[in-house]
């Protein structure tokens, strides 16, 4: 019997969420910027938010993979999305700390 290549690694099917999630992400301002007057954003806007959901997944990926112990992965992650909402946050109010 043949055996395929593609590897069954765990975080394979991490990415893939993640990544669905992040587009999906991005794509929800832009199909509410169609509906309502309430959503502006412009390039920079979206520009911001990829670089964002891009440098949260490196991040998740990154303590997902070389985190070992069982208490430091919740806490890579938890600290990973904290930071992340954080800078959302403060880049939604038009604040940078």
């Amino acid at each position: 019997m043949i055996q395929s290549n593609r590897s069954t690694h765990p975080l394979r099917s991490f990415r893939s969420v993640y990544w669905s999630l992040a587009l999906l992400a991005l794509i929800v301002p832009a199909i509410a910027m169609r509906f309502s007057s309430e959503v502006v954003w412009d390039l920079r806007d979206f520009a911001a938010m990829a670089v964002l959901l891009t440098t949260l997944g490196i991040c998740l990926e990154f303590v997902l993979r070389f985190a070992r112990a069982s208490f430091a992965r919740p806490i890579g992650v938890a600290v990973a999305i904290a930071t992340a909402v954080l800078l959302w946050a403060e880049l939604a109010t038009g604040r940078v700390i």
